[in-house]
């Protein structure tokens, strides 16, 4: 569950936003906004280099259900905060694409669904294994890059295929 789900709908007020740019008496065009989660999107930029991580041009979110899509990567170099000895694995490095769903809750079925995958024996694929730069609306369609430690890209792939089918 989300936040917006939690506190219910907020108004103007809520947020800080106390008067209209428009004269007194003038009623505003109609219409609205952020209707669907479809209706805005959210990708992230690289502190690296200043690019767009952009969404998957395969990624379809049209159903109306909470979706997830990852695309794996092995990484090629151990990421911020993956520090470890040459001979423990350094994990992957992969695209998160999601709408209806917000980071923590999506980070959370990832690691669910690796960690019945490979096993919670194994003890990796835990939520605090899992990487990544900032929460993301779920109200929105969203892509971001995501590291999890100690876990292969071919488990990844397995877990997701296995136990978050793309609706």
């Amino acid at each position: 569950m989300d936040a917006t789900s939690a506190y219910g709908v907020v108004d103007n007020v809520d947020v800080g936003i106390t008067e209209l740019l428009r004269p007194a008496g003038v009623g505003g065009i109609g219409g609205m906004i952020k209707v669907y989660p479809e209706d805005f999107c959210v990708n992230e930029i690289r502190l690296s280099d200043g690019s767009v991580v952009e969404m998957p041009s395969d990624v379809d979110f049209s159903d109306a259900g909470s979706t997830c899509a990852s695309t794996p990567s092995p990484a090629e170099s151990p990421a911020d905060g993956m520090e470890g000895s040459d001979d423990e694995r350094w994990g992957c490095k992969f695209l998160l694409a999601k709408t209806r769903t917000d980071t923590l809750e999506a980070v959370h079925l990832l690691s669910a669904a690796v960690t019945s995958y490979i096993g919670a024996a194994a003890g990796r694929g835990a939520v605090r294994d899992f990487g990544f730069a900032g929460i993301k609306d779920s109200w929105a369609v969203t892509a971001q890059e995501m590291t999890v430690k100690g876990v292969t890209t071919e488990e990844l792939e397995g877990a997701v295929a296995r136990f978050l089918p793309a609706s």
